[in-house]
């Protein structure tokens, strides 16, 4: 499965399927994607900063064990999974917030 990186209106394609495929071989190709994809952007990332000895991931894929441990296997760094799932989301409302000026500085937020 190939994910487009830079192009809004690319599309993917499966290859391969057969009468044997079953649904569960479309699934792991879908899940295994996202790892790839997460991994190719840590390369990037990694071509820039220093290599950290874990990463720590939140959102939705976090829930993903499978793709978890893929990641693992395909980057070579402990993966640890944030013990807020939606960290992320939860930053942007924060700084949301401040931008509209519910809160004052980072330190209201943290209170």
């Amino acid at each position: 499965m190939e994910v487009p990186l830079k192009d809004a209106c690319a599309e993917t394609s499966l290859f391969g399927i057969t009468f044997k495929t079953k649904t569960s071989h479309i699934v792991r190709a879908i899940l295994e994607s996202q790892a790839f994809l997460s991994c190719h952007v840590l390369e990037v990332i990694f071509q820039h900063y220093k290599k950290p000895s874990e990463i720590v991931v939140d959102g939705g894929t976090s829930r993903s064990s499978f793709i978890l441990e893929t990641l693992v296997q395909l980057s070579s760094v402990a993966v640890k999974k944030s013990e807020c799932v939606d960290g992320s989301l939860m930053g942007a409302a924060l700084l949301a917030g401040l931008g509209a000026g519910l809160y004052q500085s980072l330190d209201d937020i943290k209170s």
